[in-house]
């Protein structure tokens, strides 16, 4: 069999199980987008992938909730040595805390599930982690946001994934070592003195300015005889930790922020933590929740450089928005509204709307995230808005370079609308008339943005619903991106105000 629900594996819980998993070498037909349910991801379940590293194939088993949102966490977990992927995940708890915390596993071993090659790691190991990275972002399953990607070793796996992230810290938002026999300051240092690098317009290119041990990057240790002395040092000295607090068997390492500058984007959130544990053999059921409680709790987001930004991990919940949820033209849809508090105080003043566009495969929370528009929009009082799209094909299905992408969050972004996607013009207009009913908005100063797609659509609505916005600012991306030679023209007499612009590492810069 190729997959395996969570249902049936619950119903048998042992390797056994896991091991009838088979190897699928073919693509797999995506469904259309239409049929696909905004709560529910495309696949769920197990299933069994492989990688070649020097000539081996190397086994890993993905696991995806029966409710992982598009574009929601994902960890990368490698198993004690002589231990296989299929008995970790059977006795380490991990399955169960993912399906209840809807978070994406990719669950590797050693080679043959015998040890790990710790003394040649640069040459065998570290390319098998960024093997099963890859394959976490070719997107052929799932989709996993890039400011959520975390990792946690065991023993020799807790080296293999230190060495991993000394090397590829940007691409991480938290890593767990769960015992080990201790890796170097020295050796750390050697993979982290290399220049930060990172993706542009499919070229990978070097940030000259930053070393990949310049960046932050929260840490928990678990040691059972202190082998991990030397690496929690190097970890401290990553992250500036230099403020010490203990408590028990953890010692907690935090950033002084009274000795460094002003933050913007890059929050000091990143803490080391050095915790005694006397049994490391991942079979602990209670550590997995212990170690997603110190993951989940930061996020790496985009920023205006190829690091990315440590901040803060916060819900909807958390910040206190209003979730709308309702069926539109058949489909479920939903939308976030940030209610600034000057609208308590006075509940008749009318406000303005800003309303914020998430780029492919996001979601109105992500963006929510990621612009961190409702803290503007509480110290100028206005509302924000922040939508999320259908899971459709349709951009994927007119970009070569996607057509293999899982179906995923994509606005209808075409003048006119690709008639098999959702009705994105229909969407906004029940949404922002719900909205205009709700609360007190100034009919006269609303104003539209977004990211990427979210650009995309922002600028084909400025074409479609000329004086609908006070102005439009649409970022990252040209509404004829892909096609260059294809531009509908501007046909209304209505003056608009726009603010087109685009960063250094965005496609087409």
């Amino acid at each position: 069999m190729y997959s395996l629900s969570y249902e049936t594996f619950m119903a048998n819980k042992t390797e056994k199980t896991l091991n009838e998993l088979e190897y699928d070498p073919q693509r797999y037909e995506h469904p259309s987008g239409k049929d696909v349910d905004l709560q529910v991801p495309v696949y769920s379940g197990f299933y069994k992938e492989q990688t070649e590293i020097q000539g081996k194939q190397r086994k890993f088993i993905v696991y995806i909730p029966t409710h992982h949102k598009a574009s929601g966490p994902g960890v990368m977990l490698m198993a004690p040595d002589y231990m296989s992927a299929e008995k970790f995940l059977v006795d380490s708890g991990w399955v169960e805390l993912a399906e209840e915390q809807q978070f994406i596993i990719l669950a590797g071993e050693a080679c043959n599930a015998q040890t790990w090659d710790v003394m040649n790691a640069e040459q065998t190991e570290i390319p098998f982690v960024e093997a099963l990275y890859g394959y976490a972002t070719a997107r052929n399953l799932f989709s996993i946001n890039e400011s959520s990607y975390y990792a946690a070793g065991y023993d020799a796996g807790a080296d293999i994934i230190q060495l991993y992230a000394a090397k590829n810290a940007t691409l991480l938002a938290g890593i767990a070592a769960v015992g080990g026999n201790g890796l170097s300051v020295e050796r750390l240092s050697v993979l982290g003195s290399r220049q930060v690098v990172g993706n542009v317009n499919g070229e990978i290119c070097e940030d000259p300015y930053r070393k990949v041990n310049e960046i932050p990057l929260p840490v928990q240790i678990y040691d059972k005889e202190c082998c991990n002395l030397e690496a929690c040092v190097y970890w401290n000295q990553v992250n500036k930790t230099t403020i010490r607090t203990d408590n028990g068997d953890t010692t907690q390492y935090s950033y002084d922020i009274s000795r460094y500058g002003s933050f913007i984007n890059q929050q000091p959130v990143q803490k080391v933590l050095y915790t005694k544990l006397e049994n490391s053999d991942g079979g602990n059921s209670w550590l997995c929740r212990k170690i997603w409680d110190f993951l989940s709790k930061v996020k790496r987001h985009a920023g205006n450089t190829l690091a990315g930004t440590l901040r803060p991990s916060k819900t909807w919940q958390d910040i206190g928005l209003i979730r709308y949820s309702e069926i539109i033209d058949g489909r479920e849809r939903e939308w976030l509204l940030y209610v600034p508090s000057i609208h308590r105080r006075h509940p008749e003043k009318k406000l303005p709307l800003v309303v914020g566009l998430h780029g492919y495969s996001c979601s109105g929370e992500i963006f929510m995230n990621d612009s961190e528009w409702y803290k503007v929009a509480e110290e100028r009082g206005f509302f924000v808005m922040f939508p999320s799209a259908c899971v459709n094909g349709s951009l994927s299905t007119s970009i070569p370079s996607m057509e293999m992408n899982v179906p995923l969050p994509t606005w209808n972004s075409f003048i006119p609308q690709d008639p098999n996607g959702p009705d994105d013009l229909l969407f906004f207009r029940k949404a922002i008339d719900r909205i205009e009913s709700d609360y007190p908005v100034d009919r006269e100063r609303k104003y539209l943005c977004g990211h990427s797609n979210g650009s995309m659509q922002t600028q084909c609505m400025m074409l479609q619903w000329p004086g609908e916005f006070a102005a439009y600012a649409p970022h990252g991306a040209a509404m004829n991106e892909f096609d260059p030679d294809q531009l509908p023209p501007y046909a209304s007499d209505i003056e608009t105000p726009m603010w087109l612009f685009k960063g250094t590492y965005d496609i087409g810069s």
